[in-house]
């Protein structure tokens, strides 16, 4: 038995000291990085941006994220987790600071692709080292609570955002964002680390089962047909609201939709744990594209509210229900590819949704944009529906 498992045994509860701390290191990397996500195209605007180049600017992130996942895997397996992890939160703080010196679009691209290539190790560093400060009959209860990180940011980090942006600019927001994931780095240097088999000291070479976890492919693709949908609340909601249903307040949407994944998150994590992985993941699909329809329709302020909620059943609870398939379904030893691979679906579906959802806006419409769009989702609901029993399976270890 390897020393990794025989520490997580020892494990019996999921806020024990070392998930506690990566929680807290995790939650101020996302608040400072929620903060530049909702400014960062805004601010390109102001550079001069065209339409087509604010679609570069929101997914240059994704291309570098994507591309560096090929050797993040094999290293967050290989060395310190906790080191490479403060590495990357370092080049993420300087990408930060660097929006605040940008003088042109072609700068802030610049260093959007930095900022991507710091993300390719953060969050699945961080996803694997909660995952070993986890017992594993508790890892969908344990993951559900990690991913409330993501969840209270994204409710307080636009308005953080914008309220210091309102009262000293632009420069002085992304300064604040990286001083922020500074100090997320400077508390990820304490994280105690989980021992591991001496495998550090073997010459570190890459193969392709290095960085691609054959057991997490089918959590990639869930995610990556989810996020192709998912990522257009972010890229579209916003003008689609104000420049085509001529509404203002749609800030709020973000705001309720954070609020109710506070309480659904814990809950599907524990119903995950008790129910599996399908009985859980279906419904939250079918919550995702009742969402969709909703914003189609919406008219009224109101009416994005009720899909803010609707939503938080749906594409807020995917991605955490699939990280624990994830990580039940990959060895000890390869959750930092396992990750990755993971993560890899989240970058292709951002990479390809924004510009597939304004392919379809341009020619059928906006509101037919978001009906077209829920068809990853069904293809994804028939995939897990298909696929019940081998996933039965790798659930029950």
């Amino acid at each position: 038995m390897s020393e990794v498992t025989s520490s997580q045994k020892a494990v019996t509860r999921v806020w024990n000291p070392r998930f506690t701390c990566i929680f807290l290191a995790n939650a101020m990397m996302y608040l400072g990085q929620y903060m530049v996500q909702t400014l960062v195209t805004t601010y390109a605007s102001t550079l001069g941006a065209t339409t087509q180049i604010l679609g570069v600017v929101a997914s240059a992130f994704a291309l570098t994220a994507l591309l560096f996942k090929f050797v993040s895997g094999p290293m967050l397996d290989r060395f310190e987790r906790k080191f490479i992890i403060f590495g990357a939160m370092l080049v993420m703080a300087f990408a930060f600071l660097g929006y605040s010196f940008s003088e042109s679009v072609t700068m802030v691209i610049a260093f959007r692709l930095l900022q991507g290539a710091a993300q390719a190790f953060t969050a699945t560093g961080y996803l694997a080292m909660a995952t070993d400060a986890l017992p594993r009959e508790k890892l969908g209860t344990g993951l559900g609570m990690f991913t409330l990180a993501q969840s209270i940011c994204m409710a307080i980090a636009p308005t953080i955002g914008l309220a210091i942006r309102d009262r000293f600019g632009f420069p002085a927001t992304f300064m604040t964002a990286s001083v922020l994931v500074f100090v997320a780095a400077m508390m990820s240097l304490v994280i105690k680390p989980v021992k591991k088999e001496e495998k550090k000291k073997e010459k570190f070479r890459i193969h392709v089962g290095d960085f691609i976890a054959r057991e997490a492919l089918l959590p990639m693709f869930f995610l990556f047909m989810v996020y192709i949908a998912a990522c257009l609340i972010n890229s579209y909601l916003v003008i689609y609201a104000t420049q085509i249903r001529g509404l203002s307040g749609i800030g709020i949407y973000f705001t309720v939709n954070s609020l109710v994944l506070l309480v659904t998150k814990p809950i599907v994590g524990r119903l995950t744990d008790r129910l599996g992985f399908v009985k859980v993941f279906v419904p939250a699909l079918l919550c995702s594209i009742i969402a969709f329809f909703v914003i189609s329709v919406s008219t009224s302020l109101w009416m994005f509210l009720v899909a803010a909620v609707i939503s938080a059943f749906g594409n807020g609870v995917c991605h955490p229900v699939v990280n624990a398939l994830c990580m039940k379904a990959v060895p000890v030893e390869k959750r930092g590819a396992g990750s990755s691979t993971s993560y890899m679906g989240v970058d292709l579906g951002n990479l390809v949704g924004p510009s597939l959802g304004a392919w379809v806006a341009g020619t059928m419409g906006y509101p037919m944009m978001w009906r077209v769009m829920t068809i990853p989702l069904m293809i994804a609901l028939v995939v897990a529906i298909a696929m019940r029993k081998t996933i039965a399976q790798t659930e029950a270890g």
